[in-house]
């Protein structure tokens, strides 16, 4: 297609070169010699007229290539940032894809026929980014397994009873966030915990929460699990910045603890570096001491250990003044691109919805008015208009521009097709011969009516072309797009299975039923 274009347009062009060339000068100066004969100044305001007629056509023409190149150029630079690696980009390109992606996203809520609600989910997100973008606020997002101790590590850094905790574990049910003290523009949020009993809804509100944040710090309490280990290697995929904070450190004795860290620090060598792996202990702890005394007997005393977590909080503020904001321009990134798909998804998503409510309703108004029908050629007729109608309908919730003509075309297009599979003069009874060897010996529906017949196999005809032009609406204008003839064949030979045809005839066989009373009602 692209080498068809190009030759058109090279064509046109060389013809374009050749009238302004060799035809049009001959031409301006006959008409020139003509118009003079009547005074020198027609003469002149004959040349002003021409001078005037070439600066309009070649600054339209500049206007035509212009718009032109810079729709192609605008393409080729969302499908080059599309493709680049966050970490090959430097800030400032950065900060524009932010922005293209964030305006695009609006743009897509705003153009798109859908329900207000999601107009306003798009432009909230929208919304949110932006303000975050322009306060620079950076976020810690405390992610772990239950129990592991989250919010005690974060009361810790705190140094405040602001998160909720709980020696048995699961007392966090939603996300929270504060402010860290003394650290400007820094927020620490906790997360419910992972691997909870009945907590679906609870880690998927972790999970998102992750997501969002600029920094990911993942609390273990003992060795790496198989499913904390996956949960890292699928944050690190996302493009996040984690820090592994084992606590507990005081259920281990030194020796232990040096083992235990050698341990997770191999295990996550391809994640994480080894300086962002810390030991805290977040909770003050009792233990038992022998005291002597002066007169040599001993005794038992509790002494209490404070909580070690200088080394943890130390580490957080060296990554944030250090990539802070390489870090909070990266997230920024990950979540626009990530609403302009999840923007396109869900408006697709609901196009499709509507095109298949739409392609439903077209193939029973078509299969009814063929099953009533008198005459093979009114069926066609009838068949026909709807599949016009129907296309256009399509065009239309895809936000597509197809007039009259493009619909004949596309429907000229699908039965060429059609032919070139059952033979151009046979369609209609190879189609019939399709039903009655997918229907025979089914009970209850093996025995079917003629017009029953013709309106089943309209329904057909009718429901693989709207199935065909809801997957062309639907795909995006790239090089990479199924061809019509080719949607064509995939859809005939899926409708064209036995269980699809059964289901079809089941599906419509008490709609054509129905329909066919009605008009015997009327008739008498």
């Amino acid at each position: 297609m692209k080498k068809t274009v190009s030759g058109l347009l090279l064509a046109a062009t060389g013809a374009l070169v050749f009238y302004l060339v060799v035809i049009l000068p001959p031409l301006i100066i006959e008409q020139y010699a003509r118009v003079s004969s009547f005074g020198p100044a027609w003469g002149y305001l004959y040349l002003a007229g021409i001078a005037l007629g070439s600066m309009l056509l070649l600054g339209g023409l500049a206007w035509s290539v212009y718009t032109l190149w810079s729709v192609g150029r605008r393409e080729r630079l969302r499908s080059a940032r599309d493709s680049k690696e966050i970490l090959e980009m430097g800030p400032r390109e950065k900060e524009e894809a932010v922005k293209a992606y964030l305006e695009e996203a609006k743009a897509l809520a705003q153009e798109s026929r859908e329900q207000e609600e999601l107009k306003k989910a798009i432009e909230r997100a929208a919304s949110q980014l932006e303000h975050k973008q322009q306060e620079e606020s950076f976020e810690v997002v405390a992610f772990g397994t239950i129990s592991s101790g989250k919010s005690s590590v974060l009361n810790r850094l705190t140094g405040r009873e602001l998160f909720e905790s709980d020696v048995s574990g699961g007392t966090t049910v939603k996300v929270k966030s504060v402010e860290w003290p003394g650290f400007g523009r820094v927020r620490l949020v906790d997360t419910p915990g992972l691997a909870e009993i009945r907590g679906g809804k609870r880690g998927f509100d972790a999970r998102s929460a992750a997501k969002k944040a600029d920094l990911i710090l993942f609390v273990l309490d003992g060795p790496l699990k198989d499913f904390e280990f996956r949960t890292i290697q699928d944050l690190h995929a996302m493009g996040k910045r984690l820090v592994v904070c084992l606590n507990k450190r005081d259920w281990f004795v030194e020796s232990d603890l040096s083992l235990l860290l050698c341990k997770i620090r191999d295990q996550l060598k391809d994640y994480i570096p080894p300086g962002d792996i810390v030991p805290v202990q977040a909770e003050p702890v009792k233990r038992k001491r022998d005291r002597i005394k002066m007169d040599g007997s001993v005794s038992e005393e509790d002494v209490e250990l404070a909580p070690e977590i200088d080394a943890l909080a130390s580490r957080l503020m060296e990554i944030i003044n250090a990539e802070g904001k390489d870090l909070l321009l990266n997230n920024l990134l990950l979540q626009a691109r990530g609403l302009r798909s999840d923007t396109l998804e869900r408006i697709r998503a609901r196009r499709d919805e509507k095109a298949v409510q739409k392609i439903n309703q077209y193939t029973w108004k078509a299969a009814a008015a063929a099953a009533v029908s008198p005459t093979p050629f009114v069926d066609a007729a009838v068949g026909v208009a709807f599949s016009f109608k129907m296309i256009l309908d399509l065009a239309a919730i895809y936000g597509r521009n197809v007039d009259l003509q493009a619909a004949r075309e596309l429907v000229g297009q699908l039965m060429k097709s059609l032919g070139a599979s059952l033979g151009a003069t046979s369609i209609s009874p190879a189609v019939g011969q399709l039903f009655a060897s997918a229907l025979k010996g089914v009970p209850g529906i093996g025995t079917l009516a003629g017009g029953t017949m013709q309106g089943l196999v309209q329904a057909l005809v009718t429901q693989w072309i709207g199935r065909v032009m809801k997957d062309y609406f639907s795909q995006d204008k790239a090089e990479s797009a199924i061809p019509l003839d080719e949607l064509a064949r995939r859809h005939w030979e899926k409708l064209t299975s036995k269980s699809e045809l059964i289901n079809l005839a089941m599906n419509g066989r008490p709609y054509l039923k129905e329909h066919k009373d009605k008009e015997h009602g009327k008739s008498s």
